[in-house]
């Protein structure tokens, strides 16, 4: 018997109206956790006066409203939450049902991260703010540099976001040294030049002191050009917030009335996790030297991925292997590892219900894993990177699970900056201060662009790998990788592959179980005595062999005092 009662009693269904109902339990898939159901209400008398209370029957038709109801099956609780309304006709409602995962969609109601509220800041100087909220453990965001070529004007531009130097002292310093910048096109030996025309040549940059013909190089003729060494003064330093990914689901809960629990809310590395953007808070017109940018303000919405809050749930679920699960007893969402089933009691309510049993031999459960990366990012990484932003092959004819959250390559070295560049003779070489010899992350993006859907690891302070530094000096690291001085014993990833990785950490052992399990389809008798809803999620005896669920398929009415279920389980 399937009932489905509100706080004013059972709602009738059409005698002969058949719910197929699916009930998800271990599949591995981003979108499995969040499932709905729909059917239909018959616009019965019975019903009416029960829903009098709750909507005008006679009123137009209101979007999104929804009654808290129980669904049980044989007398038990199968599950609990918002029956929504989504139509109707003349004879029925249309409704859908999502059980206590209802309670969560209910709350966040489609709304994308950008459409919350957040403790937006206005510090009074933003490098100053960079340097202090760097050192502040429970920030909402950090600042750290990320190389961007896109920003590259000439052989020594430092071309980085958050752009991190040290002064004669050792000392951080946000304010980049006065550094001269050219900007010309390449010379062409098809041109004939005028005077005062300037050129990039051999990655110098010359002025004509004459005309020229075709084909009247620098090198060729030297007296009719001259080198440039004072460019014009650019002291531009973008500074960009990296939001911190748990930080921003803790203001989403807080406003929604819920709280975060489970292991990945515990996991001191993935609460470091962060969004990478590059939406500037300054503009190269503002950064001209000396100059101080009062109360900047940080607006959150601008520098989050617009997305779903519901979508970055799933993403962190399938990247981090977990099973998301709600409880309105408690108001709290859970990140449940999905390996805990695997340790999990074992349950024998079903061992004697068993009508047939039959392996689905095309069946398996193997896994590509792998997330959509930027092609252009993998391309600037350093040719010594060690890492891959590639994916987990596994073998033919097995299932892809792809998170549309990715992360960066690293880079290592100088790259387009001339590390032995001086302005005068008797000046510091450029390496004195700038971050060269440092492992970095690199991206294709141009400043200010939309905000991707990638992620870093913040890595707190660390000293550079090599180099002659005065005093040693520390400098803020984010990576995806753990190329860097890693004193503070970190061990985690976000590259699918290496130690330490996504794969290494949260699939591999749960995967090699799943590969060696068998699909198997089995039918058993579903009625009063034969289940408890809560015991499924755990393995189960049946007949010889311990098996996990993975789905229960049903089709049941009413009036049925029993029925014959469904289910794709993996024996183990």
């Amino acid at each position: 018997m399937l009932e489905i009662v509100s706080s004013k009693g059972a709602l009738e269904l059409a005698p002969n109206e058949e719910i197929a109902w699916e009930e998800i339990f271990h599949v591995v898939n981003q979108n499995a956790d969040l499932k709905s159901w729909r059917f239909n209400l018959p616009k019965s008398a019975k019903n009416k006066v029960q829903l009098a209370h709750f909507i005008d029957i006679d009123a137009r038709r209101l979007a999104e409203i929804s009654l808290e109801v129980e669904v049980l099956l044989f007398g038990q609780e199968w599950s609990r939450g918002p029956l929504f309304f989504l139509d109707e006709n003349e004879s029925t409602w249309e409704v859908s049902f999502a059980g206590k995962m209802g309670y969560l969609l209910q709350r966040l109601s489609n709304l994308s991260l950008r459409q919350f509220t957040y403790p937006d800041a206005n510090p009074v100087n933003i490098y100053d703010h960079a340097l202090t909220i760097n050192t502040q453990a429970n920030s909402d965001y950090i600042f750290a540099p990320v190389d961007l070529p896109s920003l590259q004007g000439d052989i020594w531009w430092p071309a980085q976001i958050n752009s991190v130097v040290v002064d004669d002292n050792g000392n951080l310093d946000r304010f980049v040294e006065f550094w001269r910048h050219f900007e010309a096109d390449e010379w062409s030996d098809s041109t004939e030049y005028q005077e005062f025309d300037q050129v990039r040549f051999n990655k110098y940059y010359y002025e004509a002191l004459a005309g020229t013909l075709a084909g009247q190089s620098p090198d060729s003729h030297p007296a009719k050009w001259q080198q440039l060494i004072q460019g014009s003064i650019k002291r531009y330093n973008p500074m960009v917030p990296f939001l911190k990914v748990f930080k921003i689901l803790q203001h989403i809960a807080t406003e929604k009335s819920f709280s975060l629990s489970g292991e990945l809310m515990e996991n001191s590395e993935i609460q470091q996790l962060v969004f990478f953007n590059t939406v500037s808070l300054n503009t190269m017109e503002e950064n001209v030297p000396g100059t101080v940018l009062p109360n900047t303000q940080i607006e959150y919405q601008r520098h989050l991925p617009d997305i779903e809050a519901v979508q970055l749930l799933r993403e962190l679920a399938l990247l981090f292997n977990q099973r998301i699960d709600f409880s309105n007893n408690d108001n709290t969402l859970r990140f449940i590892p999905r390996g805990d089933s695997l340790k999990s009691p074992i349950g024998h309510s079903l061992r004697d219900k068993v009508i047939r049993l039959e392996v689905i031999h095309r069946e398996k459960r193997t896994y590509h894993l792998q997330y959509s990366y930027s092609q252009s990012d993998a391309e600037l990484a350093s040719a010594s990177w060690a890492g891959s932003l590639e994916g987990i092959e596994s073998e033919q004819g097995s299932e892809t699970l792809s998170s549309s959250f990715s992360t960066l390559a690293m880079r290592y070295g100088f790259n387009e900056v001339d590390p032995a560049w001086r302005e005068y003779p008797g000046d510091s070489r450029m390496d004195a201060n700038y971050p060269g010899l440092w492992w970095r992350p690199v991206s294709s993006l141009s400043l200010n662009a939309d905000v991707p859907q990638q992620f870093l690891l913040w890595r707190k302070f660390h000293y550079y790998l090599a180099g002659t530094w005065d005093n040693d000096p520390e400098l803020p690291q984010v990576s995806s990788d753990l190329n860097f001085n890693n004193f503070e014993g970190y061990n985690q990833t976000l590259l699918w592959k290496g130690s330490g990785g996504l794969h290494e950490v949260y699939w591999k052992e749960f995967l090699y179980t799943l590969s060696l399990a068998k699909v198997l389809r089995v039918y058993f008798l579903l009625d009063g005595q034969s289940w408890n809803r809560a015991q499924l999620l755990n393995r189960q005896s049946l007949r010889e062999w311990i098996c996990l669920l993975e789905l229960v398929k049903l089709n049941i009415r009413q009036i049925d005092d029993a029925v014959i279920a469904e289910a794709q389980v993996l024996k183990l």
